[in-house]
């Protein structure tokens, strides 16, 4: 009876809501955000009982008025609007068998289109499918965890219901055309038909023939035992051959290394705003079986995950995640983190989890301090200054450790999240226990097998702050001898300095922006970023074995101009590439025959 009332009097409530005079068409349109935003209320309110609420809710009186006022005046403006669905709504409804049935009903019954409009469905276009041909191709070598661009799961999960009568899925560029009446329907003409990767690859191959040898020769050094590729390496670099090791010797860490130890994923490589060829930086630190992290998360990071994994697999690296660190406060770096913790927040519900720890400057917590009074996020943060050199040394030498007074922990509720921390309910700025916190922190880090997680500061924002990041692995036994772990350096956004030189030493994996070529150092300086040269000669300085550039400005579509001499130890990173730890000794070789890949871009 209780349940009968409160359906009846939400009825009553979304009645009431729509039930206003409307003189012109205009005015139709005008109301109806509010008439979404009472229905998308009605539906969270059983949220349960999804199954069988959006028949309930549609022909309930408050829907036939909507339908009433947005039809009365003009037959040829008739919109029926059933299935108005909202953002998450539709993502529960779809999946809902009663409710697909119900839908194909409707359709059956009356001229009426179902389209629905949903923010998770992953664009694609051919520009998207021709630059994801690239990794596709270099994983296709390697025969493993190969990207299928013809795979219904890369796209998105849309595919489930498209060819039912279930409804439309709006496409970019899709038109619905009101008027003329005689052309009243679906206008597909601009939508962009796509072709599948063999296509482009097969374009590929005309264009540039001498591809078919190419990936002949990658081939065979791919599959080579890494010490002879190590010889071949040391030989084209003009390195004296001897049995002493040299800066071009891979180091003890990938001695009888596994493919599920570590993988670098590349998300975005670009600078500033997205482009057609590279999005903005973010990276995927992919630990398998020990979770993952991601190192910044600009804005379309997730549609970026799912384009790499897949929808399942994207869900998979979300729901995984042991942390998410950003270097500074610009859009690039942080705009899309909200994105995925809202994902994993959805993901977890109702599933026993910590909140994600977020590491950042003081400003991106600001941002997420304020963004969490419109939405839960499910997280803890931790400021960067409480992850540098100076902050272990105190946090070792005392473990009742306290933080400074300007540390915050910004968090939303989690119900069912074994810590203890704030609810949004309460005053925001309340400070969480610092041991508390710390201990989140150390449980990331053994979680994901590193031994040390440090935050050291670099040389960009002038007025705020920013840091790069080292992560160490902990040591393993190979066959009865201890092998040291892998070292990863990201430098952030920062011109070439001491602080990223002196991080770097040693280290495995060097990850260093390079936004700007060679001839423009005077604009590199101005900007507080760094030219190709200069971050190659930071890798060269710190002796790091591998060297990967990333973060280039958007100017430079595909491979920027490049002095090989430098470049034998070095890679360019784009969209969508995969590192694997175990591959580290060919990576250099790949360089040529990927701007034999691109000869013909600009």
């Amino acid at each position: 009876m209780h349940e009968s009332i409160t359906r009846a009097t939400t009825m009553k409530s979304l009645s009431r809501s729509i039930t206003i005079k409307h003189p012109l068409i205009k005015n139709k349109f005008d109301a109806l955000p509010q008439i979404a935003k009472d229905f998308t209320a009605g539906f969270n309110l059983y949220e349960n009982e999804l199954p069988h609420m959006g028949p309930f809710l549609l022909e309930s009186a408050a829907y036939k008025t909507m339908l009433l006022i947005a039809n009365k005046d003009d037959y040829h403006y008739r919109l029926n609007m059933d299935s108005l669905f909202t953002n998450g709504i539709i993502d529960n409804l779809i999946r809902c068998c009663r409710v697909r049935h119900w839908t194909s009903l409707r359709i059956q019954a009356v001229e009426t289109f179902h389209i629905f409009i949903r923010r998770g469905t992953t664009a694609q276009n051919e520009e998207l499918l021709r630059h994801a041909v690239v990794p596709c191709l270099m994983q296709m070598l390697n025969d493993e965890d190969a990207i299928d661009l013809d795979d219904d799961d890369w796209l998105d999960d849309n595919v489930i219901v498209e060819g039912s009568a279930c409804g439309i899925f709006a496409e970019n560029l899709l038109k619905f055309t009101l008027r003329p009446p005689r052309d009243m329907g679906l206008d597909r003409s601009s939508v962009e038909n796509l072709t599948t990767s063999s296509v482009f690859i097969e374009e590929l191959l005309s264009e540039i023939p001498e591809i078919a040898d190419a990936a002949k020769n990658i081939s065979k050094f791919w599959h080579k035992p890494k010490d002879e590729v190590e010889l071949s390496n040391r030989q084209d670099s003009g390195d004296v051959v001897t049995e002493e090791p040299s800066k071009f010797s891979a180091p003890r860490c990938l001695e009888n290394v596994q493919r599920d130890d570590l993988e670098i994923v590349f998300l975005g490589t670009g600078s500033s705003v997205p482009s057609k060829y590279r999005n903005v930086s973010s990276i995927h630190v992919n630990l398998f079986s020990k979770g993952g992290l991601l190192l910044d998360c600009g804005e379309g990071t997730l549609a970026q995950l799912k384009r790499r994994y897949g929808i399942i697999g994207a869900d998979g690296a979300v729901r995984n995640l042991k942390c998410i660190w950003i270097s500074h406060i610009h859009a690039d770096h942080h705009a899309g983190v909200a994105r995925i913790l809202a994902l994993r927040r959805d993901l977890l519900k109702g599933v026993a989890h910590d909140p994600i720890l977020v590491i950042g400057p003081k400003q991106v917590g600001e941002f997420l301090m304020e963004y969490i009074k419109l939405e839960d996020l499910d997280m803890l943060f931790l400021d960067c200054k409480s992850t540098t050199v100076a902050a272990w040394d105190n946090m070792e030498a005392d473990s009742m450790y306290v933080e400074s007074r300007d540390h915050t922990l910004l968090t939303s509720l989690s119900e069912d999240g074994p810590l203890q921390h704030c609810s949004k309910k309460m005053k925001l700025s309340t400070p969480v226990d610092d041991i508390t916190l710390l201990k989140c922190f150390r449980k990331v880090l053994s979680e994901a097998g590193l031994v040390r997680f440090i935050s050291f500061p670099v040389v960009h924002c002038p007025d705020t702050e920013a840091f790069g990041v080292i992560l160490e692995s902990a040591e393993r036994m190979n066959h009865d001898k201890v092998v040291p772990g892998w070292k990863v350096v990201y430098s952030g956004d920062t011109r070439p300095c001491s602080q990223v030189i002196e991080a770097s030493l040693g280290a495995t994996i060097l990850i260093h922006e390079a936004t700007f070529e060679d001839g423009l150092v005077e604009e590199a300086i101005a900007r507080n970023h760094s030219t190709i040269k200069e971050a190659i000669e930071v890798g060269d300085s710190a002796g790091a074995y591998r060297v990967i550039l990333t973060h280039f400005i958007q100017r430079y579509p595909k491979v920027p101009a490049l002095d090989e001499v430098s470049m034998q130890t070095t890679c360019i990173a784009f969209d969508l590439m995969s590192v694997n730890l175990a591959d580290l000794p060919v990576l250099p070789k790949v360089l040529p025959y990927l701007k034999l890949l691109f000869r013909n871009s600009g």
